[in-house]
């Protein structure tokens, strides 16, 4: 049974009539009954750690209150390096029937600049399909599932669900930005966050573009992904809960030209987003994934890719018996969206520096390339901006757009 202390008498005596073994230096896990792995949130993040895990031999069961498919506010964007660790869980999300996009583009007023991925497409898809898709993957590998479920977390680690007492072998939580588990077990300690808010609508229309694009304005970010052939979602995200979807759209004169014609098909649904900072995301036999472990703005698109990476980390991590390499590399699994959610934040803290960047990204659209490419990982963001700020710092001071009195000191 993983992740308990054996003498050198008790391993033997598993090894010869369990008829496990070990593999690259890590303990294989057991299939015994009583090795459980609880994992509290059903969302994409607690069934993606349910599918790393259970590839490593786990018995795993996710609990959640709600009952599916559940939905969410999100950008539904999955870029090529998600589509990539979604396919090492065993889901693959194909281009039929779904939205595609080649790349990204930044709009502000009549700026632009946009550059296509180095590799592979993304795929727009709705929150319940992926959800969906989770879920049937999960049955097949023979998770357990309990839906409509409530947990109690309760002193010295014990837990109850549906007033029934559970040992486990490792509780996960995955249960999002206002993680219940990370607040009981104590995770909150010397985090950073930054919160912003974001609001979700879905229209029919006529594509116009094939890249995932975000509009900027000083109130905030409006960002669409095509999610289908005449189908896309709109996101806007603000720092300010005052400023409204509809307030808000006044601001991008643009999108307002493009969506004439487009048609709501669903009503607004609002979500929180936030930049968020953990010390540790692992402790005892107690784990965080997902939102939950910390998590970057959904303006980058990286918040599902990041829980499916930390997901196959926790697997190997608990295979090997050594949680805190976990730790280790959550912490370098969010280092690059962080920086990049900084560096778009830093533009959206700051609205009159805005056109004056893009105007500069405009003139120097192979840095806009770059910098994408090191998002999506096939390059690396310090080297790329040793190697292209120079650049694109001449450009901004040369800008003609805004005038110097307009730059706050930063």
């Amino acid at each position: 049974m993983f992740c308990r202390q054996w003498d050198p008498a008790s391993v033997l005596n598993w090894f010869c009539f369990s008829g496990s073994y070990l593999a690259n230096g890590c303990l294989m896990m057991s299939n015994k009954r009583n090795s459980e792995i609880i994992i509290v949130g059903g969302g994409p993040a607690g069934l993606a750690a349910a599918l790393a895990l259970t590839q490593k031999g786990a018995r795993c069961t996710v609990v959640d209150h709600a009952k599916p498919p559940v939905d969410k506010a999100c950008g539904e964007g999955l870029m090529p390096d998600s589509r990539l660790a979604l396919a090492r869980l065993g889901v693959s999300i194909t281009e039929q029937g779904n939205g595609v996009f080649t790349g990204i583009k930044f709009n502000r007023g009549k700026l632009s600049v946009e550059a296509s991925f180095p590799h592979g497409s993304g795929v727009g898809v709705r929150r319940t399909l992926l959800h969906d898709k989770l879920i049937s993957q999960a049955e097949k590998v023979g998770v357990n599932l309990m839906w409509n479920s409530r947990i109690k977390l309760l002193e010295n680690e014990k837990v109850v669900i549906n007033n029934e007492p559970i040992d486990y072998e490792w509780l996960i939580g995955a249960d999002g930005l206002n993680s219940a588990v990370r607040k009981w077990a104590s995770f909150d300690a010397e985090e950073k966050v930054c919160y912003r808010y974001g609001a979700r609508r879905h229209y029919r229309v006529n594509l116009w573009t094939e890249r995932m694009e975000i509009y900027w304005a000083d109130c905030g970010q409006m960002y669409i992904t095509p999610v289908g052939a005449t189908e896309i979602c709109v996101i806007f995200l603000s720092r300010s809960l005052d400023v409204r979807f509809d307030q808000a759209m006044s601001q991008f004169p643009l999108l307002i030209e493009r969506l004439a014609k487009a048609v709501p098909i669903d009503n607004l649904k609002g979500a929180a987003t936030a930049t968020r900072q953990l010390k540790i995301v692992a402790k005892g036999r107690i784990a965080l994934v997902g939102d939950a472990a910390g998590s970057v703005d959904a303006i980058t698109g990286e918040g599902l890719a990041l829980s499916f990476r930390q997901s196959i980390a926790l697997a190997d991590a608990i295979e090997c018996g050594d949680i805190s390499s976990y730790c280790r590399k959550q912490k370098e699994l969010a280092l690059l969206p962080t920086r990049m959610a900084n560096l778009m934040l830093l533009l959206d803290r700051y609205p009159n520096l805005q056109e004056k960047a893009l105007d500069a990204l405009s003139r120097t659209p192979e840095t806009f390339g770059k910098l994408l490419a090191s998002h999506v990982g096939h390059k690396s963001l310090p080297l790329t901006l040793a190697t292209e700020v120079p650049k694109f710092a001449w450009s901004f001071l040369l800008s003609s757009v805004g005038s110097p009195n307009e730059i706050p000191a930063i």
